[in-house]
């Protein structure tokens, strides 16, 4: 048959983003964040979390696959560097390496918790200078979102007053108005209500603040209607 399809593995497991910066073959972690569990069949984007739950000696792993990762694809040039890695029972699995930050707001949660903004960084290194060294201020950062559990109209949003109480809120982005068509996944790549970035002194302070929001905003959607 002239169609040919790739097979990729399901790989359950604990799945962190690692970012990077790479040059002359030497490697500095910025950042390494866990994301939410999910079992699928899709995969919205809920939470992002540093530090994250795993163990010293697995962050030492994780981080050198990322690195050999990035190097991999550099051949030896200086690059950006994001890797997304599962730790299964097979051991770490990589499922994605990109030469490229972090997007949503990776870059500003790299700066929050060491002081360096990615693209600075990156922009030294392409330019000469030796990579910085990473110091982090052992603080804790949280970047989630509220996905559209439904495709439709929204009607009303209840609960948003709460991003007023939360300390540390550094962003928030409201994308859906009452009365505009929202679409949930597989029916759209951009499956979510709202974005925000919290801060805090651990990783339990955020992870609090991030599961009152959960809890607090709900979204009525109505079916569409279609024209006949």
């Amino acid at each position: 048959s002239p169609i040919k399809i790739i097979a990729q593995e399901y790989c359950p497991g604990t799945e962190v983003a690692v970012d990077c910066i790479v040059t002359n073959g030497k490697s500095q972690i910025l950042g390494i964040f866990e994301k939410a569990q999910a079992t699928g069949p899709y995969f919205a984007e809920k939470m992002s979390i540093s530090p994250t739950s795993l163990n010293r000696g697995e962050v030492e792993q994780i981080s050198q696959i990322a690195a050999d990762a990035v190097l991999a694809l550099t051949a030896d040039k200086s690059s950006a560097g994001h890797v997304e890695i599962r730790f299964t029972k097979e051991g770490p699995k990589v499922l994605e390496a990109g030469l490229r930050p972090g997007g949503a707001y990776t870059v500003a949660a790299v700066e929050y918790l060491t002081g360096i903004n990615p693209y600075i960084e990156l922009l030294k290194v392409l330019l000469g200078n030796d990579i910085s060294v990473v110091q982090s201020n052992e603080k804790a950062i949280l970047y989630g979102g509220i996905v559209i559990p439904k495709s439709g109209v929204l009607t009303s949003i209840q609960g948003l007053d709460i991003f007023e109480s939360i300390s540390e809120l550094l962003d928030v982005k409201i994308l859906n108005q009452p009365g505009e068509q929202v679409y949930c996944l597989p029916e759209s790549a951009q499956p979510h209500f709202a974005y925000y970035l919290i801060g805090g002194a651990s990783r339990e302070e955020v992870l609090d603040k991030h599961h009152l929001i959960q809890a607090s905003i709900h979204l009525e959607i109505a079916d569409l209607v279609l024209a006949t």
